[in-house]
């Protein structure tokens, strides 16, 4: 039986931080997609709607660095 490749870390930092931006995203939507109805929960969904976009712009720049790093290395085309 073959082995699967390793897959280098600047890869797997991009694949990672690409699934974790899609998870916030989803909350996100969720969140704003009007599910909760009680008005004293609009609060705490704020906060956690802007804590997830802070999250997804460090990840978009983390993904964004490895997959510079990844082409360079001729890794991603």
């Amino acid at each position: 039986m073959m082995s699967a490749p390793k897959i280098p870390e600047h890869v797997r930092e991009a694949m990672h931080a690409h699934t974790d931006l899609n998870t916030f995203g989803v909350i996100v939507a969720i969140l704003e997609g009007g599910c909760l109805y009680r008005n004293d929960s609009q609060p705490v969904a704020l906060k956690m709607i802007q804590m997830c976009n802070k999250e997804m712009q460090r990840l978009l720049k983390a993904q964004d660095a490895a997959i510079v790093t990844s082409r360079a290395k001729g890794d991603l085309k």
